[in-house]
Formats: structure tokens, sequence, C-alpha cells
């Protein structure tokens, strides 16, 4: 009988206690730069992405009434607009548009602009969403511009349904994630990146640098890609922690007014109007290298500096041409077939690696900003007007324009013709 009260006792209390929860991810004893496990993430990577659609562009449009409209390039058409008051860029996943408005996220179909279902901030900011086959990722944090609360949340949809499958809410910032081969992958106050498994939420792994910032990551052909002023390439090297060990490819462009990052900070949360950030930019395209290494496709790097465009060679550091726009560049994309500027007006140019040519690509005749591009499917245009001169003539031609947002750059660029 006393052993009966006793498990009685012990069954009562039991019932009476609150569940015990254990943290499937963030957790502080979690292994940093573990080799093995890795290793079992970059099993699971696919080697090429295949583009999922043929040439769209998201924006919002600026006016008195704020919009959000998707655009087929090829028709020069919206495919749908419809008044929503964004906060942020557009984000394009896969079939769906990540649009945040507000307190809220939404999750709308790309091709119609339907709900497919919402998630509300609790108080925090949306950095971004990402998406691998039929789950979206969402990432949510308080304090990027600072103060006492560092706060962060993970949510993952059901790209379809809009339903929430799995979360998590820890202490710290959270960066826009990426997303490849069943994997999300979350920058993790600017030191970290925890590797979660999207079916469950499980991590999987943990990458921490031990000498330099990371401020970025994205998943595209090759891989994963990652950084802050220079880039890097997922690879079992990566578990050193360290620059030289991980294979740091250094940026050529140094000291470029406006302090640009080589890819789009993943801790600073966008907005839904035209900003100084989008006028001032990096654009590249990566490539696996020598021992599996960073490299850049066309062994380039695009600088887009209001209505200004360089191509740099990454390893010689030597421009290759300089092309002065008619409009500012509110949008900078690079594709293996092109490179592609939109303005505000809604023009699209496409840009010829090469030669510095530039092509018409769409008229739009719409008031963009906020532009989020999906072009890697885009047929790169032919022909298109060359610089004139010598590549020093071209950077003299961009010194004398008498534009006064570009006195910062005019005094930069005398640095470059005085190398």
């Amino acid at each position: 009988m006393k052993l009966r009260g006793a498990a009685l006792a012990l069954l009562l209390t039991t019932q009476c206690m609150p569940p015990i929860r254990v943290s499937t991810a963030f957790a502080s004893r979690f292994g940093d730069n573990d080799q093995t496990r890795l290793a079992r993430v970059l099993e699971r990577l696919p080697r090429e992405r295949t583009p999922r659609n043929q040439g769209l562009l998201a924006a919002v449009l600026q006016g008195d009434r704020r919009e959000v409209a998707v655009y087929d390039i090829a028709t020069h058409r919206p495919l749908w607009s419809q008044a929503l008051a964004a906060s942020g860029t557009p984000e394009i996943v896969g079939d769906a548009l990540v649009v945040e408005t507000g307190h809220t996220t939404q999750l709308l179909d790309l091709q119609t602009g339907a709900s497919r279902g919402q998630v509300e901030h609790t108080g925090l900011e949306l950095t971004g969403a990402a998406r691998d086959g039929d789950r979206v990722v969402l990432c949510f944090s308080s304090g990027l511009a600072g103060g006492g609360r560092r706060s962060g949340r993970v949510v993952t949809l059901d790209a379809r349904s809009g339903g929430v499958r799995w979360e998590h809410e820890l202490s710290g910032l959270l960066g826009r994630p990426a997303a490849l081969g069943g994997l999300a992958f979350i920058p993790w106050d600017r030191q970290s990146i925890a590797v979660l498994d999207l079916a469950t939420g499980v991590e999987q792994a943990r990458l921490r640098s031990t000498d330099d910032v990371l401020s970025w990551v994205f998943a595209g052909d090759g891989g994963v890609w990652y950084g802050g002023r220079g880039l890097y390439h997922l690879t079992a090297d990566s578990a050193s922690g360290t620059r030289q060990g991980s294979g740091l490819l250094v940026n050529p462009l140094q000291g470029v007014p406006g302090d640009p990052m080589l890819y789009q900070d993943g801790f600073l949360a966008t907005t839904g109007t035209r900003t100084a950030r989008d006028h001032i930019r990096f654009g590249f395209l990566p490539r696996v290298g020598e021992h599996g290494r960073a490299a850049l496709h066309d062994d380039a790097v695009y600088l887009a500096y209001y209505r200004h465009l360089l191509a740099v060679d990454v390893g010689q550091g030597t421009v290759r041409w300089a092309q002065r726009l008619e409009e500012d560049v509110e949008s900078l994309t690079v594709t293996a077939r092109g490179v592609y500027v939109t303005s505000g007006t809604g023009k699209v140019r496409g840009v010829d690696p090469r030669t510095g040519a530039v092509s018409v690509v769409a008229e739009l005749n719409a008031p963009l900003g906020a532009i989020a591009a999906d072009f890697d499917a885009l047929a790169a245009p032919s022909g298109g007007a060359r610089p004139d001169g010598s590549v020093r003539e071209q950077l003299v031609g961009l010194v004398l324009d008498a534009d006064n947002l570009l006195v910062p750059f005019r005094g930069w660029l005398v640095g470059l013709l005085a190398m």
C-alpha cells in the first residue's frame, strides 16, 4: 500500500507540473563549427538550382496610395496590383510573394495576389524570408537599430496553405534567412549561422566566425554563400571559423562612399520606399572556384552609385568599363545571362558584362520603389550602346558629372584614376 501511495503521489505531482520544454534550436550549449555536423549539411545541398520564373519583378508603387504590383517583364504589364501599405521590400519566394504590411507579414500568390496566409509580428520587425520546397521561413527581430531589447523569432509556413509549421523564439538578433536542401540558414547576432531542418525546426549545425562579421547569407548555384565585407562559400573549410581557413574572397573595391556591403545587409530591415541604400550597392554572381572556394562569374563585381555603373575585375582590381546611365539605379541584378538595372520610372535595362553596352529590356512606366527582381531565366538583350572611349576616359566622364549627389563619388573616382 505504501508503494502504491508513493507512486500515486508521484503521478499526481508529475501531472501538476508544467511540461518541460526542450529547445531544439539556438541552445547555448550547441557546438559551433562541428565538422561532422557540417559535413551532413553539405551532403544535403544540391549543386544547382532550377530557375522557377521567367522574368518577374515585384515592387511597391510610390504614390499617394501605396500599392504592391508584380510585373511580367516579357509583356511589360502587371500581372496584378493591389492597395497594400507595404512597410518593407517584397520578396519573391518561388510562386509566392512575401509582403510586410505594418504589424503583419502577408504570404500572397505570385500570379494573382490572392492571400495564402499571414503572420503577426508580435512587436518584432521582419528581416527577411526564404523558401525551399513547400516551406517558407520568415525571420523577425527587435533591436535592429539598437536599444536594450534584442530578440528574434523564426516562423516556418506551408507555402501553399500559409499555415504555421513550427517556430522558435530566442534572445539575439536574426537576419535575413536562406533556404536550400530542406534546410534553413539563419544569420544570428552577426557572428553565427544556425542551420535548421525545415521539416522539424531542429538545429543541424552551427557556423561561427571567430575573426569576421557575418551579415548575410543566401542560396544560389553551387550551394550557400555568406559573408559581410567579403564572400565565403559554405564548404567543409568553413568549420575553421576563420577568414583565411574559410577561403574569404575579398572585395577589391574599398572605401566607396556610403560604405555598402558586398551583399545586402541581412540585419537591416527594408522599407517600402526608395532609400540611398538602393542607389549605392554592389552586384555579383558567385561561382565555385578552385578547391570549392568562392569565386565570381566573369570574375567581376559591379558597383552602382546612383546613375553610375562600374564593372571591376575582382582578381586584378581594375575597372573594365564605366557607364553613365540615364536614370538612378533602384535595383541591380546579376545573372549568368547579364546584368540588369531598374530605375524608379520602371525602365529595365540589360547591360553587357563584357562591354558595358546598355539595351532596353522593358518600359513599365510606373513609379517603382522597394524592388525585388527574379531575372534568373530572363534572356539577355543583344546590341546596345557602349560607353565611349577608353576606360580612363570613361572614368573621367563620370568625374565630370556635375550632380551634387555624386560629389563624394567623384572624389573616390579621382583616387581610382590616380592608382
